[in-house]
């Protein structure tokens, strides 16, 4: 992925309507945010509510709602648009989580190959 005006990409928004009919202006995960997720660590797949708390106030632009404001079925479809809006869903690698065995690196959580 080429990146011509970083400034310009990470401000960039999208507009999406959620399965509530809620519609929402979302914006990319900023560093600072994707860095806490990656501060989580292992955490991350199996809480998936500290994703939320990190990813939904970072990236929702408008409304401005909490957590609590959003049905739970629209949390879950807004987290997966902000990370294909994002493009992290094209990382060069991505984790899976499998049930944990003797050959898994951390607990279950390997790297897919290419």
């Amino acid at each position: 992925m080429v990146i011509k005006d970083p400034a310009k990409w990470a401000k960039e928004t999208k507009t999406i309507k959620l399965p509530s009919g809620l519609t929402v202006k979302i914006r990319r995960i900023p560093t600072t945010a994707f860095l806490q997720l990656l501060d989580l660590g292992e955490v991350a797949t199996q809480k998936p509510s500290e994703v939320a708390k990190i990813i939904v106030p970072a990236c929702l632009v408008e409304p401005k709602l909490s957590l609590d404001d959003i049905p739970p079925f629209d949390v879950l479809q807004l987290l997966d648009e902000i990370v294909k809006f994002s493009e992290l869903d094209k990382m060069p690698f991505r984790a899976e989580v499998r049930e944990a065995d003797a050959g898994a690196g951390r607990k279950g959580v390997r790297e897919k190959a290419k």
